[in-house]
């Protein structure tokens, strides 16, 4: 069983490395990802949650969400051996629907 607390804790820490690893300030990486400064350093001090909508746009930014959300190797999706995790939009009338699937481990 995952410990909520714990990857809430580790989801925070690796978001932030994970924009080290591209090299970015917290506005450049929250432009990228649709967000301002203030939302990407609340989410990295653990003050925000992740969303789903951010998710997606760490996907596209090439972030593996295995890495992100379980800590499994490696941080980038493109380099992953195992199937990568795929993300699919359904717009919707009323809203929209993020799916991801992961395979399993």
């Amino acid at each position: 069983m995952i410990d909520i607390g714990n990857q809430h804790q580790s989801v925070r820490l690796r978001l932030r490395e994970f924009r080290q690893h591209l090299k970015l300030n917290q506005g450049e990486f929250g432009a990228l990802l649709g967000l301002d400064q203030t939302q990407v350093s609340a989410m990295e001090k653990g003050k925000s949650d992740l969303t789903i909508k951010t998710l997606y746009a760490l996907v596209k930014l090439d972030c593996n969400p295995m890495w992100l959300l379980l800590g499994q190797s490696p941080v980038q999706l493109s380099a992953a051996t195992n199937p990568p995790a795929t993300v699919e939009v359904r717009e919707r009338a009323q809203h929209v629907e993020y799916i991801i699937q992961v395979p399993k481990p």
